[in-house]
């Protein structure tokens, strides 16, 4: 069976998953990058473990305060990490915090990088570029 140049193409493409519980920033955050890549959502821990069992992630969009999972992004991602080792993902943290405090917090769980909400669809575009020349984690 052969694949068409349609179906290589999409094969290829990046895998993102936007972890954020507040569904108005998730649509807009998809809506930004569903030109470039192939992007998933998750609001709720179910959602999210489903997603990370199913499909191969290369970046996750993380927001730092997720009430609807019941927890803190910084507490979720090294959790993530050991529970899916397969998934070798590069992660940003999407917060409005803009402290160093926080930046310390988020470089020690292995954030990739941060970014400070509200985000632009540059702004966007851009450091998830960025992340993803970054060398592996």
């Amino acid at each position: 069976m052969s694949c068409s140049n349609a179906q290589l193409a999409e094969a290829r493409r990046i895998n993102i998953l936007i972890v954020e519980d507040d569904m108005i920033n998730a649509f807009i955050f998809q809506k930004y990058l569903t030109e470039v890549y192939n992007v998933y959502l998750a609001n709720t821990s179910e959602t999210l473990s489903d997603i990370l069992h199913q499909v191969p992630i290369d970046l996750i969009l993380m927001d730092i305060n997720l009430d609807s999972i019941q927890a803190n992004g910084a507490e979720l991602l090294p959790d993530l990490r050991a529970n899916f080792p397969w998934q070798q993902f590069k992660a940003v943290a999407l917060t409005a915090f803009s402290e160093d405090e926080y930046k310390k917090i988020y470089r020690e769980v292995r954030f990739d990088a941060f970014c400070q909400k509200p985000l632009t669809k540059e702004k966007l575009l851009g450091i998830v570029e960025s992340t993803l020349k970054q060398s592996c984690v």
